[in-house]
């Protein structure tokens, strides 16, 4: 991966197939529940890949991902359930070059010998060349409160246009494309996330050219400053906190943990979202199935 996190995003369009960016169809070999993704040839200038194994037409939902930063470029994959033979792998590869990303899917019927035999049919492809699509793109003043980095054609945007970058430099504030939410979220409910999501620089800062965003223990039983639920009553008191001056400690408010949840000081209704990030691992992760 290069250096930093980069948020792009994309209005949705049809389908390109560019020369200059050839995704070849991985090798793919099945034992159980490890699915083996090789990507063959000579391949040069690639700077990292990323692997989608998903079990087409199953009755429960089993797909896994993997990604590979250098040479051999291979991954394993572990999914959720085992493949049985005669079952359909789709495998979506996406290439990172220095000014291009490209993506394809291929789908694959698993043998009795669990080798992946790729299926006839049309592929779906794509590429797009990350250079071209920020010349398009120079800063638009948004209000005096907001500065966002847009594609300036206002009147009506092309398949594949450039909405939003963020490179989360280090000479820039959180704020300038960023809103925090400020609430509690361990307020009951079917997933019951333990968490107080809060605007601090120890739960979310640009250190080194990328965006971290992190987790930490505390057990104070206070408000939430600055809160941003917009529910009202009991309901508002549980997302933001009661005060401090009431002896009563309630569940919602007490051992939590505190952590970032962050929007975009815009919005968009169809478009495609491409992010450069490292995955946490572990217990309590949100959303699960």
């Amino acid at each position: 991966m290069r250096k930093g996190c980069v948020l792009l995003i994309w209005l949705s369009s049809l389908v390109s197939f560019l020369i200059a960016l050839k995704v070849p169809h991985p090798v793919v070999n099945v034992r159980g529940r490890e699915v083996s993704i090789i990507l063959p040839g000579e391949l040069e200038g690639i700077e990292s890949l990323f692997f989608q194994a998903e079990l087409v037409d199953g009755e429960c939902d089993n797909n896994a991902y993997s990604f590979a930063n250098k040479s051999p470029w291979s991954v394993k994959i572990e999914m959720r359930n085992s493949i049985e033979p005669n079952a359909k792998l789709r495998i979506q590869t996406v290439v990172e070059t220095k000014n291009k990303i490209a993506s394809q899917f291929s789908v694959y019927n698993i043998n009795d010998k669990g080798i992946g035999e790729l299926l006839d049919g049309p592929s779906l492809s794509s590429s797009t060349d990350l250079s071209d699509m920020i010349a398009k793109c120079k800063p638009v003043k948004k209000s005096p409160a907001e500065t966002l980095s847009e594609c300036s054609h206002r009147s009506g945007f092309s398949g594949g246009d450039l909405l939003f970058e963020d490179n989360f430099n280090n000479d820039q504030k959180l704020t300038d494309n960023w809103k925090h939410e400020v609430r509690y979220r361990n307020t009951g409910g079917k997933n019951q996330e333990f968490v107080a999501f809060v605007d601090d620089p120890n739960n979310s800062n640009v250190t080194n050219n990328k965006l971290h965003i992190s987790i930490t223990k505390d057990e104070r039983d206070k408000i939430l400053l600055g809160c941003t639920s917009k529910k009202e009553g009991l309901a508002k008191r549980k997302e933001c906190g009661r005060s401090s001056g009431r002896s009563k400690r309630e569940p919602w408010v007490s051992k939590t943990f505190r952590s970032a949840n962050m929007h975009t000081n815009f919005t968009f209704k169809y478009g495609r979202v491409e992010i450069r990030a490292k995955m946490p691992t572990g217990d309590w992760l949100f959303p699960s199935k």
